[in-house]
């Protein structure tokens, strides 16, 4: 396992453009995590490889990608039956200290300059939904259950910062919103493809606030400057914090995107955060019988598909369909909206 030390001058809230060569996609951070994954993809540790994954791009305003990936459903680890946004950790059950020793291929240090702080584990998702895939587990040691604190928070800023590449995203499920596995982890991968949410239509709702109504509402914010990221963590950790108390279930992506608003136009990309509040999911998930589930790769416009049945025909109001089924009904959300906006303009 190596040791990845980053400071601030690390971080940029800029990425390489999607029509630039992909020559420039890839900053030292982007080259240290590939090489690491590559490797452990030779020496065997992934469950499956991706040669066999399937992309195609479904036609229509979304242009959702949809990517065949018939092993993950079959062989990833059995998903944990999760019966509340706030269930207790259970040291009994899988968690992120039981993985192999050699899974874990980097630990992430944040030197702040006046001391570096605890390092965190990147440890390769042996069921890879894309090229890149992995697992970051802060204060993998106190075992907390899977819900976003402040520290998680900030790591997963950083690492879409340490990247230039226009796809790199860091995702987070919370229990009953998809989670798999209920030990606080956030997934980091490469999208190929450019998602919606990166050029999506939004509503102001407040200064530093924007609501992306379709197709399932949800709350952005954006990263104008690096050196305001833990501010930014401040406010997403508000909302989240909100959620998480009051058993909302919730996924929430973090991207470069095109800027919403910049009062000095001197970027054109910029770092995003998506909050998607939704219906809670009780159970644990079924990836094949559902062909896909609704988590947030697929709320940002990325669809893992589980079936050759369908795939090269399932229209984008298909996709919709089963997608819209996760918002919450109109008077929770508006009942909620009003408290999003209230906690967020008091942080």
């Amino acid at each position: 396992m190596a040791t990845y030390e980053y400071a601030n001058e690390d971080l940029d809230v800029e990425c390489a453009l999607w029509q630039d060569s992909s020559d420039t996609w890839h900053s030292k951070f982007d080259k240290a995590l590939m090489d690491s994954w590559h490797h452990a993809m030779k020496q065997g540790l992934f469950s499956y490889n991706l040669d066999q994954v399937k992309t195609r791009i479904v036609p229509g305003k979304m242009q959702y990608v949809l990517q065949l990936n018939l092993l993950r459903a079959s062989k990833r680890r059995p998903p944990q039956y999760i019966p509340m946004v706030n269930t207790p950790f259970d040291p009994a059950k899988f968690n992120f200290l039981k993985v192999d020793k050699k899974e874990v291929i980097h630990a992430m240090v944040y030197n702040s300059g006046n001391q570096s702080e605890s390092a965190v584990p990147l440890i390769i998702n042996v069921s890879p939904l894309a090229e890149g895939h992995v697992l970051l587990v802060p204060d993998i040691e106190k075992c907390i259950p899977q819900k976003l604190t402040m520290n998680a928070i900030c790591i997963g800023l950083d690492v879409v910062m340490l990247s230039r590449h226009p796809g790199m995203v860091v995702g987070f499920n919370s229990l009953c919103a998809l989670a798999s596995v209920n030990h606080q982890h956030i997934h980091a991968w490469y999208c190929e493809q450019p998602v919606f949410v990166q050029n999506a239509h939004t509503v102001e709702l407040c200064e530093g606030l924007w609501e992306l109504p379709q197709p399932v509402p949800g709350f952005v914010l954006q990263l104008i400057n690096a050196s305001l990221r833990y501010d930014l963590a401040r406010k997403v950790f508000a909302i989240v914090d909100y959620f998480q108390q009051n058993e909302i279930a919730h996924n929430l992506y973090v991207s470069y995107a095109n800027v919403i608003s910049c009062s000095n136009g001197s970027s054109s990309s910029t770092v995003q955060v998506v909050i998607w509040p939704r219906k809670p999911f009780v159970g644990a998930k079924q990836d094949a019988k559902n062909i896909f589930n609704v988590a947030v790769a697929e709320l940002a416009g990325q669809i893992p598909y589980y079936s050759t049945e369908g795939f090269d025909t399932i229209t984008e109001e298909d996709i919709l369909e089963k997608i819209r089924d996760v918002r919450l009904g109109d008077n929770e959300y508006k009942t909620l909206k009003d408290k999003v906006i209230s906690v967020y303009s008091n942080t």
